[in-house]
């Protein structure tokens, strides 16, 4: 039994579930929803806005009405600009420098059938983008709010200097009194300077991360084609698994789909957004890097994404770990999903039927090796009545003749095993 053993051709029950093949697709449409409704609750103030510009032009003597609709115009585009500076500047999202992802399971492992995933810990390797924007923006944000609480006696003063300036580019100004136009300057750079900070805020707290991660991703090499390529391997994985198709020649079947692979596994865990540690994980899995598989799946857990698929891919990668920590995984995992599927019962009546031969090798009391022999018995009767496919798998894993996929070895001589899974 190597490296904790397999089931089958060690691809059974991979699913495609979990891959996210259509997650960008969604997060397009998000995006372009949520940057929708920002542009029409602030699309009528700007409107409204205009809407008094050209009212107050065509209401100034006709050789004044371009100059002051144009004067006017500029105005609220550099209020309008100002505005959005300084909504960017307030809203430029803080990247996390460290990732709380599970630990490396020790050496050894743990012996409990009921381990739960490892308790997270602060890993600090790897690499980030680049965060000068951020540092920026907190200084200048932190230094523009304290100039203003320091100069705020005399804001009023300088605001009304600066309508009364505008005013005097606005028709009104050629009799004695300035007080209309100097009042419009200032409702002009008051509302369109109010309006783009909340544009400019807006868009930046929610257009703006979905930038940087994209490019996060691609400079790292997760994106949505490589995700999405290697649902082929994954999906003729599943289909043949119980016909006898090996791991590698899946793969062999689909260069693309190995490169693909090849290229998410690269990337570090610590540099994975919680949305591809699925996919992640899942190329480790095909690669045949158990033990990165399992700290992905466990990552994934650990953020509450605990779909069957993930417990399934965890339980399965589990497997194939050295034991006591392999079957103990397996074993925690599926004691620990709210609902079983018949993948999840097969890798359970595997897990217990390692721990039987585990201890059975390290001359455990009987009584505790025959609680084993039931437990595997009853998972392997539960994926049976479900799903009655599994009938070849378990006896291939009882009967391997000479393959390392010998998980229910130790039950071969067992004639109400073998008369359950099929062997006469």
């Amino acid at each position: 039994m190597a490296s904790g053993s397999g089931i089958g051709t060690g691809f059974t029950g991979i699913r495609t579930g979990g891959l996210g093949g259509s997650g960008g697709d969604q997060d397009e449409r998000l995006l372009r929803r949520d940057t929708n409704r920002i542009l029409i609750v602030l699309g009528p103030f700007a409107g409204v806005g205009l809407i008094a510009i050209f009212a107050y032009g065509f209401a100034c003597p006709q050789n004044m009405r371009l100059p002051t609709m144009a004067t006017a115009l500029a105005a609220a585009a550099a209020a309008g600009l100002v505005g959005a500076l300084l909504g960017l500047l307030f809203g430029v999202p803080r990247s996390l420098s460290q990732t709380t992802l599970p630990a490396q399971p020790p050496a050894g492992g743990g012996t409990s059938d009921t381990a739960q995933p490892q308790s997270a810990a602060q890993m600090s390797e790897g690499y980030g983008g680049n965060s000068n924007l951020e540092q920026i923006s907190d200084w200048l944000t932190k230094i523009i709010v304290g100039a203003t609480l320091v100069q705020a006696g005399t804001l009023y003063d300088r605001f009304r200097g600066l309508a009364r300036s505008l005013g005097n580019g606005l028709c009104g100004c050629d009799t004695a009194s300035c007080g209309a136009a100097t009042a419009f300057a200032g409702g002009l750079l008051a509302s369109f300077g109010a309006w783009g900070f909340f544009l400019g805020y807006l868009l930046t707290r929610r257009v703006l991360p979905a930038l940087l991660r994209r490019g996060e991703e691609e400079g790292h090499g997760l994106t949505e084609q490589d995700k999405s390529a290697i649902k082929p391997a994954v999906e003729d994985a599943t289909s043949s698994a119980r016909s006898g198709k090996t791991r590698q020649s899946v793969l062999d079947e689909h260069p693309e789909s190995e490169a693909a692979a090849m290229r998410l596994a690269a990337i570090p865990l610590e540099n994975v957004e919680a949305k591809d540690l699925p996919a992640w994980a899942s190329a480790q899995m095909l690669l045949g890097d158990y033990q990165q598989a399992v700290r992905g799946f466990e990552a994934t857990l650990a953020l509450h994404l605990d779909t069957p698929d993930v417990i399934e891919h965890l339980m399965f990668s589990a497997l194939y770990l050295p034991p006591p920590t392999g079957f103990g995984k397996t074993i925690g995992a599926g004691k620990a999903a709210a609902a079983h599927t018949p993948a999840m019962d097969a890798y359970l009546a595997c897990a217990y039927g390692q721990k039987h031969r585990w201890g059975k090798g390290r001359g455990e009391d009987p009584l505790a090796l025959k609680l084993l022999r039931d437990e595997a018995y009853a998972a392997a009767k539960r994926a049976l009545d479900a799903d009655p496919s599994w009938g070849a798998v378990f006896k291939s894993l009882m009967d391997p003749g000479g393959s390392a996929d010998d998980d229910l070895e130790s039950f071969r001589d067992d004639p109400e095993f073998r008369t359950l899974v099929g062997l006469e």
